[in-house]
């Protein structure tokens, strides 16, 4: 499942997505760290892969290099929620309208006075369409994907797109981004299909904001984060402005010649603006924070009992909700990616893989095996340098060549990405991660 691109005048932009790369090899490009552990969260493997064109630049371990997880921020959002669930601030089947009224609106920018969706082909219908929190959580929502725009020129959609400057420096408070999209028809009835889109997450960080007094980041760092003891996992809406952040590492852009893994040219890269993402893609942490997050939702000995109230609330969260385009028995749940080899059972693995410009994070739990004894084992494979790989070799040196006198690679860029020649292989993330699934010794 690739990538899609939008082209702005600061930088090629993919924002974020899920990467689902399922080719697996040792030999595949990938600058960054890898780890595995076991219940216990006892680290079986560890390994800093960076290169002299992209230094980590942080000494350390595993809990000492910190990335931004991008899109893996979700899982974060889904659990806030259903936390106020817990506490009986909201109904997930709830319809968000009746969360919603005219001092919203103004908070967002609108002259709505009240929230009332509609189809993209019916806007002058009087109905308005149902979304419940359940759909915002699940992709299945039908609110256009208007910050990743991942449409066709001649899509229907396009006209909803946020400009990209609004996404490269942070306006402030959420509600902003809210406004981008909040007046914006549905590209689907509510329930009825799968679209990722990133807005379903910044709505429910605003939502998070209001039902509990708290700002997204402070909600989640006193109710997750503490009781967790994940300290050196943060949300820092102004990235660093006013506070310095020294074990955050740099991120790259490296162009690769064809298969053949030749480096052509290494880029520093421009990472959007993490409060721009909030509650879909804004947290840094590292891995080791990571793993202990997943061991203590998704172990079944322990299901969240530091974070929920009651253990069949993380059962709510992994159901399959809806199935994914990127391979067959995987399915959207809630803030993750599940799959099922049986319906009614525990998921078989439970991933994600945050994407943003400059990082990619994939994260696999594959729980354990009680006939054969393995214990629930946690993998990642964090990349600081998302590899494009450009097929055609005469593009590949226009390119190069381009870049010399554009930072984005001006029109040589452009032609690759509309050829289709050029692929983003996500820093080859989660194929190192899968790989590490494989690993024997």
């Amino acid at each position: 499942h690739k990538c899609r691109f939008r082209l702005g005048k600061m930088a090629p932009v993919v924002l974020l997505c899920f990467v689902f790369q399922m080719v697996k090899g040792d030999d595949l490009f990938f600058s960054g760290v890898l780890m595995t552990t076991e219940s216990n969260e006892n680290v079986t493997y560890f390994q800093r892969t960076d290169t002299n064109d992209t230094n980590l630049d942080v000494p350390g371990g595993p809990n000492d290099l910190q990335f931004p997880i991008g899109s893996n921020t979700k899982l974060f959002t889904a659990v806030s929620l259903y936390q106020l669930a817990e506490k009986g601030l909201l109904n997930m089947t709830d319809n968000i309208a009746d969360y919603l009224d005219e001092s919203d609106f103004k908070k967002f920018g609108s002259s709505t006075k009240s929230f009332c969706p509609k189809l993209w082909n019916k806007k002058d219908s009087e109905k308005c369409e149902t979304i419940t929190f359940e759909n915002l959580l699940s992709m299945s929502s039908g609110i256009i994907n208007a910050i990743n725009c991942n449409y066709d020129e001649d899509s229907p959609f396009r006209k909803y797109c946020v400009n990209l400057a609004e996404v490269y420096m942070y306006a402030g408070s959420v509600e902003h981004y809210v406004g981008l999209f909040i007046d914006s028809p549905l590209s689907f009835t509510p329930g009825r299909n799968y679209s990722y889109s990133n807005p379903n997450f910044i709505l429910s960080a605003y939502f998070i904001r209001k039902l509990s007094g708290m700002p997204y980041g402070e909600y989640v760092e006193k109710h997750i984060l503490n009781p967790l003891e994940m300290n050196m996992t943060y949300y820092d809406p102004w990235d660093s402005d006013f506070v310095p952040h020294k074990n955050l590492v740099s991120g790259y852009r490296v162009f690769s010649k064809g298969t053949s893994g030749k480096i052509g040219r290494v880029t520093s890269c421009r990472e959007v603006a993490l409060g721009a993402l909030s509650g879909t893609g804004g947290l840094v942490s590292t891995v080791a924070d990571m793993h202990k997050f997943y061991h203590e939702l998704f172990n079944r000995d322990k299901l969240g009992e530091k974070v929920f109230k009651y253990e069949n609330t993380v059962h709510k969260i992994v159901r399959p909700m809806t199935a994914t385009p990127a391979r067959p028995g995987f399915y959207f749940a809630q803030g993750v990616v599940v799959r099922y080899d049986q319906p009614g059972s525990w998921p078989t693995e439970i991933l994600y893989q945050g994407g943003t410009n400059c990082f990619h994070t994939a994260i696999i739990l594959k729980p354990h095996n009680k006939e054969t004894g393995e214990k629930d084992m946690v993998v990642t494979a964090w990349a600081n340098g998302n590899e494009f790989v450009v097929s055609d070799e005469k593009m590949f040196d226009d390119m190069l060549e381009s870049f010399q006198a554009e930072e984005s690679g001006g029109t040589a860029f452009d032609n690759a990405l509309a050829s289709g020649d050029l692929q983003a292989n996500g820093g080859n993330a989660m194929a190192r991660a899968y790989g590490l699934l494989d690993r024997k010794d």
